[in-house]
């Protein structure tokens, strides 16, 4: 009837239920939501009449036995009433006749982790992810709790060193949901040691958090621990300052920002087969140039940048390499003479920098058009870099 009708979800093609949108992403989910309202659970103070819906539920059971929603809302039922045994069984018995009843998978996933029940909770929570697209918000600070529990991570490791198709998903979002980042470290170094090692798209968003809260030393750390042996052994004050590497737009790696009206690349460089550099191509015209840019790691003191630069810019401005503390990038503490004209052999461009001794945790090392109005974005030609470096001046080795 239409109590029986109130407590349940409408019923999509192939007995799937849909499921209410994610709520807004929030800094940290506390844990799993308890009250189920969007899921279709029934309220026993909602006015809706219990026995009704059970009596609905028991006759479809008599018809049809494997009958899984109404098993689901017998279970629906049992919880409103406050009976979590009955409402265990129903909801076991629903998710065993359908992986696709997604408030009794739901519901188990909740039951399962306030019982500490973490491998039936992995369980349920993999039964969700495999069968919800979308459901990742509601899972994730189930996850949270069991990456949380020392007792419990060594589960959440196994699950994600298998490669299940939500992996990628649950590393991007799981750093905004644990208490602790240096969890998602030790998940990270556990991945590292399996079949499926972590890759680029699921260890970025990892290091963008940590730098985003700046966290810079434990991004900066985690960075180093995934590069090859051969890509640690160039890593210094800068990296990859030949670009004989291709750039992996990771915070401590080049970051290549496209614009508008410029072509921003590592090539080949066209005098020196074998070798690359940076290169970048204006278009005739008014240009909207982003960046090219690096995350450092310098303590403070005293730097020399030094690097090779080659081609013609036609323009009123040319470019700068320029300097900031991460913290305030908007406002550059040292940049190097301007770079535009004809350059038709390699030239060399210097600058000597200090870094503050205070509030500069982290620098960003940046080329930009030193544009100041619109009527300066006007700028044509071609230019090269390469041989880039930071050293110490009172020290022989460089990067």
């Amino acid at each position: 009837g239409d109590a029986a009708q109130a407590a349940q979800p409408r019923q999509s093609g192939g007995g799937a239920e849909p499921v209410a949108a994610p709520p807004a992403d929030t800094a940290r989910p506390v844990g799993p939501k308890r009250d189920f309202a969007e899921f279709g659970m029934v309220d026993a103070k909602a006015g809706i009449d219990l026995p009704a819906v059970r009596g609905w539920a028991e006759r479809a059971m008599l018809g049809d036995p494997l009958n899984a929603r109404a098993s689901r809302i017998l279970g629906q039922a049992a919880a409103a009433a406050g009976n979590d045994a009955a409402a265990a069984r129903f909801m076991q018995m629903a998710a065993r006749l359908s992986l696709h009843q997604s408030i009794a998978v739901y519901w188990l996933l909740v039951h399962s982790l306030e019982r500490k029940d973490y491998k039936a909770a992995l369980t349920y929570a993999d039964v969700a992810l495999r069968t919800l697209p979308g459901f990742e918000a509601y899972v994730m600070p189930a996850l949270a709790r069991i990456a949380e529990d020392d007792n419990a991570v060594g589960l959440l490791k196994a699950a994600l060193a298998d490669n299940p198709p939500w992996r990628s998903v649950v590393l991007q979002n799981l750093p905004r949901a644990v208490g602790d980042e240096r969890i998602l470290l030790d998940i990270f170094l556990a991945l590292r040691r399996s079949r499926h090692p972590p890759t680029a798209t699921e260890l970025d968003p990892y290091l963008n958090f940590l730098v985003e809260h700046s966290m810079y030393q434990l991004g900066y750390y985690t960075w180093l621990q995934f590069l090859r042996p051969d890509e640690l052994a160039g890593a210094g004050l800068l990296y990859n300052g030949d670009f004989e590497t291709p750039p992996s737009g990771a915070p401590f790696d080049w970051h290549i920002e496209q614009g508008f009206g410029v072509s921003i690349d590592v090539v080949e460089r066209p005098d020196k087969p074998g070798d690359h550099a940076l290169s970048l191509a204006f278009e005739s015209g008014r240009v909207e140039y982003h960046s090219v840019k690096q995350l450092l790691m310098l303590a403070s003191g005293s730097y020399k940048l030094s690097a090779r630069y080659k081609g013609e810019l036609v323009g009123p401005r040319g470019l700068k390499w320029r300097l900031a503390c991460a913290e305030s990038p908007a406002h550059p503490f040292a940049e190097s003479a301007m770079i535009s004209g004809r350059a038709p052999a390699w030239s060399d461009v210097d600058l000597d920098f200090t870094v503050p001794a205070a509030g500069c945790n982290a620098q960003y090392l940046s080329l930009d058009l030193d544009a100041r109005m619109p009527s300066e974005q006007f700028i044509s030609g071609t230019i090269w870099f390469d041989d880039l470096r930071i050293q110490r001046p009172t020290s022989a080795s460089s990067e």
